[in-house]
Formats: C-alpha cells, sequence, structure tokens
C-alpha cells in the first residue's frame, strides 16, 4: 500500500508539471496567433501606404508639371506688360521717356481697370481703341503731349482727360434678356467712373452672335452688344467679327491674375500633397519597425503556432493519462 501511495504522489506531481507545460504552451500558442494575426495585418497596411505613397507621388509630379508650364505662360505675359505689348506706340513712348515732360498723368485705361475673366475680350472689344487710351487729370496735358510726340516723331496716342468727362450716358433699368451690362463687369478707380459710363454707359454682353445681332436690331442707336470671342455688333448696323489672334493688354492683364490665382492654388494643393506623402513615409517606417519586432517564427510559419501549441497540449494530456495507467499498473 505504501508502494501505491507513492506512486500516486509522483503521478500527481508529474500531472502538475504536465499541466504546467501544457498551460505555457497553450499561452505561446495564443501568443504566436496574435503574431500571425498582426503580421498580415500589417502586410495588408504596408501595401496600402505604397500604393498611396505611388499615387500621391505622381499626382505631385503630374501638378508640378503644371506649375511649371503656367509659370512659364505667366512670365511670358508679365514680360509682355512690362514691355506695354499691345499699347499704342504713342502712349508708350510718353509712359517710357515723355512722362516727366507731361503733368497729370494716370496711366493707360487697360492698366487701370479690371474685368472677369471671362468678359475681358468683350469688354475690350467694347472699348476698342480706347482700351490703350492714356488717362491724364486735365485736357492741358493733351497739348504737353502732342509736342513731345512731334519732337520725338514716336507717333499718336489717344488721351483722355478726366476733367472733361461728366457722369456719362445712362443705361436702362430693364436689360434685355439673356445680356449683362458691360459696366457691371468692371471695376476701377472712382476717378474713372465718369470715363467709363461714357464708353460702357450703352453696352451690353451677349451669350452668342446670334443674340447680339437680334439685339442690335431692335435696340436704340447708341448700343452695342459683344459676344465672349470679342464680337461686337452696333444698333447702326456695324458689327466687328472674327478673332484678332492676340490678346490685348486687358484681357492679358486678366489672365495674368487668373495665372497667378492658378499657381496659388496649384502650389497649395502640392504642399498638401507633400504633407501627405510625409505622413505616409512615417507609416511606412511605422509598419516596418513593427515588422523587424514580430516573431521570426510568426513571420516565416504563418498559422503553424496555434497548431503545434494544440497538438502539443493534446500530446501532454496523453502523456500524462499514459503515466497514470503505467504507475498504477505497474504497481498493480
Amino acid at each position: 500500500r505504501e508502494r501505491q501511495e507513492e506512486v500516486e504522489k509522483r503521478a500527481a506531481r508529474h500531472q502538475a508539471d504536465l499541466e504546467h507545460m501544457a498551460a505555457r504552451i497553450r499561452a505561446h500558442a495564443e501568443s504566436l496567433g496574435i503574431l500571425e494575426g498582426d503580421w498580415k495585418e500589417h502586410s495588408e497596411m504596408e501595401a496600402a501606404v505604397q500604393a498611396s505613397r505611388s499615387q500621391i507621388a505622381e499626382a505631385h509630379r503630374k501638378m508640378s508639371e503644371q506649375r511649371a508650364a503656367l509659370s512659364s505662360r505667366l512670365e511670358i505675359l508679365e514680360d509682355l506688360e512690362r514691355r506695354h505689348e499691345g499699347i499704342a506706340a504713342g502712349a508708350r513712348a510718353i509712359l517710357d521717356r515723355g512722362s516727366d515732360r507731361i503733368e497729370g498723368i494716370v496711366g493707360i485705361l487697360a492698366e487701370r481697370i479690371d474685368a472677369r475673366f471671362e468678359d475681358a475680350r468683350a469688354v475690350e472689344a467694347l472699348l476698342g481703341e480706347f482700351v490703350s487710351a492714356l488717362v491724364v487729370r486735365e485736357s492741358s496735358a493733351a497739348c504737353a503731349a502732342a509736342a513731345f510726340l512731334h519732337e520725338s516723331n514716336e507717333g499718336r496716342a489717344l488721351m483722355l482727360p478726366l476733367d472733361r468727362f461728366g457722369p456719362g450716358a445712362e443705361a436702362p433699368a430693364a436689360m434685355p434678356a439673356g445680356t449683362r451690362r458691360a459696366l457691371d463687369s468692371v471695376t476701377a478707380p472712382p476717378e474713372l467712373a465718369g470715363v467709363l459710363a461714357r464708353l460702357l454707359g450703352c453696352a451690353a454682353l451677349a451669350p452668342s452672335l446670334e443674340t447680339a445681332l437680334a439685339l442690335a436690331a431692335a435696340s436704340p442707336p447708341g448700343w452695342a452688344f459683344a459676344t465672349p470671342d470679342g464680337e461686337v455688333v452696333r444698333s447702326d448696323g456695324c458689327a466687328l467679327v472674327g478673332g484678332t489672334g492676340v490678346e490685348g493688354p486687358l484681357t492679358r492683364r486678366m489672365e495674368i491674375r487668373r495665372l497667378q490665382s492658378v499657381i496659388g492654388e496649384v502650389g497649395a494643393e502640392m504642399d498638401r500633397l507633400s504633407d501627405d506623402l510625409s505622413e505616409h513615409e512615417r507609416k511606412a517606417a511605422w509598419i516596418e519597425a513593427l515588422a523587424e519586432a514580430a516573431d521570426p517564427l510568426a513571420r516565416s510559419a504563418p498559422g503553424l503556432g496555434s497548431a503545434a501549441a494544440a497538438g502539443i497540449s493534446v500530446a501532454c494530456s496523453s502523456i500524462s493519462g499514459g503515466f497514470r495507467r503505467r504507475d498504477f499498473g505497474a504497481g498493480g
């Protein structure tokens, strides 16, 4: 009987040891399972981040090319603006070399007013030759300008003395259907209100040449209608159609403004993309660090840990049972 008790004690100790070992193996198996799940998740994240990085880099490259093209166009237009291209030779000569002899020069009309970009060509066509006229404060400046131009043989200049312009003609309260007042598309310093009222007071913007022709035929004398392409039809029957092939000074200035705005927006979007790219780079580095810290077994043999541990646990139970049967059998 003493031998049987000793065997039972030994069996109990072995059983406890085996159960402890099985518990440790199960815990390790659970850890392996977690690592396996994390590794799979990290791999998926890494693939998604890499795809996003590629997309962002490509978008950044395209926007960089777009900004370069826009900037090149802007440089050309700004150079033309500095050289007063499209301005009458006489007015350009006065600005470049005769301004010290003529008092009260305000500037070229096209450089003193703004128009909506989509309306600039129509407004420019309605202004006609006055778009490059030289605005001065007093009529006496015309005499000084004439003297300079005769002496220098620099051509002629169209003058707009502010002291000779009153409030101008009033447009009717109701505009023809489908049209807009040309003045509503223009902004300018208050001192030019009289000049613009005189030049554009009876002018409207029409959506098409057909509409302009119909409106002009039904309008009283003095009215003019311009299309977005810069074609003009007057109520007296005169019509200016076709394209010039070149941009006038007002259209050029409005395009410069638009390009500056678009380039700024593109630059802001590129900055945002750069921030996004940096964030994805940080995510990629974080994922890589997690991957390096993961258990090599979970990376090299996914799915092995849980299955192996389950098998070992079953084996331990079998061993434990076998051990009891063996010892008890030996004691019998």
